[in-house]
């Protein structure tokens, strides 16, 4: 498997608490990656339409970019973290995810909840967006508490192949947290097909987990399909202090563009730590294809082992 490099790291600052415990997070990953930070300030549009909505002083453009280059001179002299600034005005979820495509961005980090954001289990409307478009990963970070390092990293695993490329984007972050790797393994039971999946998926994980020398714990949930809700209960029953969930997003076309599945968006709105979301760039429904994929890349683990 091929490694994900976390060299340049967008993070979108709205002034708010939220953002700011996120901007922390960000900074924890870029010392211990050498990530380069760009922090993006955006000028809603819908200030002007809306204006019982804006943020106060920070509305005012010269203000909010005074500020910007204040907090990113901090990050640059009391973190040693190499960090610019870039402040535009647009509306707010497409001007992140265009500075992010213009950045050759790897990672966005936000806050779960930014002056958007007012129900505590819900992910902010601006958050939400940017997830369900973006083409590089986004980590959601929850407030409250800070999270500057994660070493115990929950990894479900449906049996989807997205699960190969979450895997490529977790394997970084555990080696530079010296983190423990949670694997999960989902399947219906109404489905034979996925109980084929999901065992060969062990067995990759646990050869590449070996060669990786990372730390694992192995389960399954086989009971029913409510992944999302058992996966919300093991958080909470805390049996290892998780502190990053990581799971792919499928868009659900049938429905209705850029719609996530209700896996995603369960996850993404009451996951109570912070919550990694790659966007799956292949979905395939077919259970007997998946199954073909992954047969295939159990052979080439095998082969590549013996070389």
């Amino acid at each position: 498997m091929k490694s994900f490099d976390i060299t340049r790291i967008l993070v979108p600052i709205d002034f708010s608490n939220n953002s700011m415990n996120a901007l922390q997070t960000a900074v924890a990953i870029a010392k211990r990656h050498k990530a380069d930070l760009k922090l993006l300030h955006v000028f809603d549009l819908d200030n002007t339409l809306y204006p019982e909505d804006n943020m106060g002083s920070n509305s005012d453009p010269d203000i909010a970019i005074v500020s910007l280059g204040r907090l990113a001179a901090s990050v640059k002299n009391g973190d040693g973290v190499s960090c610019g600034i870039v402040y535009k005005s647009g509306f707010i979820p497409n001007t992140i995810l265009q500075t992010a495509k213009e950045k050759n961005s790897d990672l966005i980090v936000m806050g779960k909840n930014g002056n958007a954001g007012y129900r505590e289990h819900y992910a902010g409307t601006n958050t939400y967006n940017v997830i369900k478009k973006s083409h590089c990963p986004v980590l959601s970070v929850v407030a409250g508490k800070m999270y500057e390092n994660f070493t115990d990293v929950l990894f479900p695993a449906r049996p989807v192949v997205s699960v190969f490329e979450k895997y490529e984007l977790i394997r970084p972050i555990i080696l530079k947290n010296k983190a423990t790797l949670h694997f999960l393994g989902l399947r219906n039971p109404d489905y034979i097909e996925e109980l084929h999946i999901i065992s060969k998926l062990t067995e990759i994980f646990k050869k590449q987990a070996s060669a990786d020398e990372f730390n694992t714990t192995m389960n399954y949930y086989f009971k029913d399909d409510k992944f999302a809700a058992h996966l919300l209960d093991t958080i909470k029953k805390g049996e290892y202090p998780y502190d990053l969930l990581v799971i792919s997003a499928e868009l659900d076309n049938n429905i209705k563009d850029y719609y996530l599945g209700d896996y995603a968006q369960q996850l993404i709105h009451q996951a109570q730590i912070p919550v990694l979301i790659l966007r799956a760039t292949e979905t395939i429904s077919s259970k007997a294809e998946v199954l073909r994929i992954i047969e295939n890349s159990f052979q080439e683990t095998e082969l590549s082992s013996t070389h």
